[in-house]
């Protein structure tokens, strides 16, 4: 079926620090990677991380796109960067967005820290909480996860009460054609509630176009705009 999500799983030894291993993912594939300490990444739809790892500490750069990352206790801290920050743990289970724009960090188990910049002091988070940055920082206030961070590595995406831009950010990471909102803020700040079945991308466009009284364009630049009727 060509709507269904491609994945891989591989096994990959750190990589020397002088020399970071890359791993991406395309549109519509995920990637599941151990690493030599057991620890596991689970690379979304269109994402690209740096690996490495030396005798002082693990090391990831999250490029672009999403990740979760299932990290084994160890002495030596895991570090993922993003956007010129930095989420620290020893061991612990989280997700870690990067939009470009920002960079969101989502706690699952454990505890971890995060910095916007190596010379902020860090801010400390636990489970069901969530914080963001932007390449200048500062963290934001600690928040509440309010859509569930992981829900892709189960096959649907939620949301809940979703800003529409963000929404179809991450809807355009599985649909063939890219999803794009008309220059409108008011477009672009309609809110969205819902389960999208990821083997579904094909309609994620005309769904929610349907739902909130849009028409989709299909712009020849192959693209599926929304757009207000």
């Amino acid at each position: 079926n060509s709507n269904m999500i491609a994945s891989a799983k591989s096994a990959l030894a750190m990589a020397a620090p002088e020399a970071m291993e890359e791993i991406s993912t395309s549109r519509a594939q995920r990637r599941e990677v151990v690493l030599s300490d057991g620890s596991t990444i689970t690379l979304d739809s269109m994402t690209r991380i740096l690996v490495s790892a030396s005798d002082e500490e693990r090391r990831v750069r999250l490029v672009s796109g999403r990740a979760l990352f299932d990290v084994k206790h160890s002495s030596l801290p895991f570090i993922v960067e993003s956007n010129g920050g930095e989420t620290l743990n020893l061991g612990t289970r989280f997700v870690v967005e990067n939009t470009q724009r920002h960079t969101r960090v989502s706690l699952l188990e454990g505890k971890i820290t995060v910095r916007a910049k190596p010379s902020d002091d860090p801010v400390s988070i636990l489970p069901g909480e969530t914080v963001s940055y932007a390449s200048r920082g500062p963290v934001s206030p600690i928040g509440n996860t309010r859509d569930d961070p992981a829900d892709w590595t189960r096959g649907h995406l939620v949301f809940d009460d979703t800003r529409l831009a963000d929404a179809v950010v991450t809807l355009s990471r599985y649909s063939k054609r890219p999803i794009e909102i008309a220059d409108s803020p008011k477009l672009q700040n309609r809110r969205v509630s819902g389960l999208f079945l990821i083997r579904d991308s094909q309609n994620f466009a005309t769904v929610l176009a349907d739902a909130l009284d849009l028409r989709v364009e299909h712009t020849p630049e192959g693209t599926d705009k929304l757009a207000p009727n």
